[in-house]
């Protein structure tokens, strides 16, 4: 207890020094080596209201928490940052912590409260609307046109569609690939984000979308291009867990299904698909098939790899076009 107590004075003296002492000692593989103390310093660390420390301090503090402690022990810490906001957080932090990497859990939290900070409501509203929970993914601005341009039927647009699932945080690194390519169509056509958890949440949300952007053939504009996402093979897109949900992953058989042919209703005639999928984009694989079933352009990789540059351009008749490298 003294030694808990000799902690606690120390980090709240002076946390910016302390507290990296406390969390390499934490870390710690063989504890027993050193006579133990573990207990004791997991006591110290959540001890330490977050709120009080500086910046830098604050987001070492939570990211150590965020893949470090269980849910309910998150959320008990970080409730007064997020409560305001109306979210789900059961959710949030489970999906935030998949990974176990603390700069995905802090680029989340972080993006949330700088949404909030510039347009109070907005994380409820695109978690409701478009199922979007994985705020650090995406370009700032980006999400914040989503909201302002919600209503907005006349100009034409293209979506992103993520998955929920993402075991090793390969989808928290495509934010500066976003921003590029966004600043090539601003002006000119909106981009709507999507995120699910199973083929059936695909379809929902390609759905939600035509009914709100596209409601009669004469009123509104179907998808024009597309970034497609999910951990993958030859032959699979993964949105959702394995172990979870119902369908969580569209198999390349599922095409020879009606519900998955009626699919190119959603798109413009000659949209463009880029998947950001491992192995997709190999031959007879999954961007082959939806390239037949959209009768457009689709690119994928041809192996185990991430997006590393994409453009979107648009040219005098209105007709969109996509290149992406990969890594």
């Amino acid at each position: 207890d003294r030694l808990f107590l000799k902690c606690k004075a120390k980090i709240q003296a002076s946390p910016e020094k302390y507290l990296g002492v406390l969390i390499d000692f934490l870390e710690i593989e063989d504890m027993e080596a050193i006579g133990g103390g573990e207990e004791l310093a997991r006591k110290a660390f959540l001890e330490i209201d977050p709120a009080t420390l500086p910046p830098s301090t604050q987001e070492e503090y939570i990211k150590y928490l965020g893949v470090h402690f269980n849910r309910s022990v998150v959320i008990g810490k970080l409730q007064p940052f997020l409560e305001s906001y109306n979210l789900p957080l059961e959710i949030l932090i489970s999906l935030w912590k998949e990974s176990g990497r603390p700069d995905v859990f802090w680029q989340n939290f972080q993006a949330l409260r700088s949404l909030e900070q510039k347009s109070p409501g907005i994380g409820k509203f695109l978690y409701k609307e478009f199922g979007i929970v994985h705020f650090g993914r995406y370009p700032e601005e980006m999400l914040l046109d989503q909201q302002a341009e919600a209503e907005n039927q006349t100009l034409p647009y293209g979506t992103i569609i993520f998955p929920y699932s993402d075991y090793n945080g390969a989808f928290a690194y495509n934010r500066e690939v976003f921003q590029k390519a966004y600043a090539g169509v601003k002006g000119k056509a909106l981009v709507r984000v999507v995120e699910c958890n199973s083929v059936i949440g695909v379809a929902r949300g390609l759905l939600k979308l035509e009914k709100k952007y596209n409601p009669t053939p004469e009123h509104g504009h179907r998808i024009s291009f597309a970034v497609i996402g999910g951990h993958g093979t030859k032959e699979s897109i993964q949105f959702g867990h394995v172990w979870g949900e119902a369908q969580p992953k569209l198999h390349l058989k599922d095409f020879q299904g009606k519900g998955v042919q009626r699919a190119n209703r959603f798109f413009e005639d000659g949209a463009c698909i880029s998947l950001i999928s491992c192995s997709t984009g190999q031959e007879g694989g999954m961007a082959q098939a939806l390239s037949k079933l959209i009768k457009g352009k689709v690119m994928g990789p041809d192996q185990d790899t991430n997006g590393k540059s994409m453009s979107i351009t648009m040219d005098e008749k209105g007709k969109f076009d996509m290149d992406i490298a990969y890594r």
